[in-house]
């Protein structure tokens, strides 16, 4: 097999996977907005973008290694208690979370 075809292959099981973390970060918004002090929810969420920030940027996938970027620093705002979960915030990272 090819470099190609091998890096190919592992991108396509990387976006499934990124799909995968996506659903599970819509859902876990909405646990946690019915929930806030679930702060485990929180770091699990970091987490799921933190994997696909990481992922997204070893295949050149610029837009989403972007995308997940400013999602992971907006769980860290949250994480650190700087901004509150808010309806609108739940709404831009569910936005997000389906971009």
């Amino acid at each position: 097999m090819a470099y190609e075809e091998i890096t190919e292959k592992f991108k396509k099981e990387f976006l499934q996977e990124a799909r995968e973390i996506l659903e599970t970060v819509s859902e876990d918004i909405l646990k946690l907005e019915a929930a806030p002090s679930r702060t485990e929810l929180l770091d699990a969420l970091f987490r799921g973008i933190h994997t696909i920030k990481g992922s997204a940027g070893s295949y050149n996938l610029e837009r989403m290694t972007d995308l997940s970027h400013h999602l992971e620093n907006l769980f860290n705002v949250l994480r650190n208690k700087e901004v509150e979960l808010t309806p609108e915030v739940v709404d831009t990272i569910l936005v997000a979370a389906d971009s």
